[in-house]
């Protein structure tokens, strides 16, 4: 069996990817969208049930401790953050993202939770995911959830003082 990517690599030297072999026959690609073609890819490498428990056990968690019920009735869970991510317009500079204060049709941009996103049940992507807590940056171009969102903001914490 030969396993093809969807998405181009980055490196140019993978020998995977259409772009590096040239000998591996073009196949549909069920998604334009570049990260939800990367999530795709990597749906195909991780244990996402083990990454899929994680999560949830982080999501629920922090729901729980800030109250949070939907995006109508946030709780307690702050309107507003600053991220430093991999798609802010400055890698040096934090970006105000704010809680999308209604249902809502968001994925968050982390790779990992657009992998989960690709493999939950149509009725978890119709009812769920439209209410989970999600930060949209300022321009509209970039979505987190609250989970990475707590993740990055360990990693990050020491960089803004």
């Amino acid at each position: 069996m030969k396993l093809t990517f969807q998405c181009p690599c980055l490196s140019g030297d993978c020998g995977f990817c259409q772009s590096c072999s040239g000998n591996i026959p073009e196949k549909d690609i069920p998604y334009q969208d570049i990260t939800m073609g990367r999530a795709y890819d990597m749906a195909k490498f991780y244990n996402m049930g083990n990454i899929h428990d994680n999560y949830w056990k982080r999501l629920k968690k922090i729901m729980k401790q800030e109250c949070y019920k939907n995006p109508e009735n946030p709780g307690f869970i702050p309107k507003y953050k600053m991220y430093q991510g991999n798609n802010c317009p400055s890698s040096s500079t934090p970006t105000k993202y704010t809680l999308v204060s209604h249902t809502h049709s968001y994925v968050c941009n982390e790779t990992s939770c657009r992998a989960l996103y690709l493999q939950s049940t149509d009725r978890d992507k119709q009812s769920l995911y439209p209410k989970l807590p999600i930060y949209n940056r300022e321009d509209n171009n970039h979505q987190i959830c609250i989970a990475c969102l707590s993740d990055t903001e360990l990693y990050h914490a020491d960089r803004w003082k």
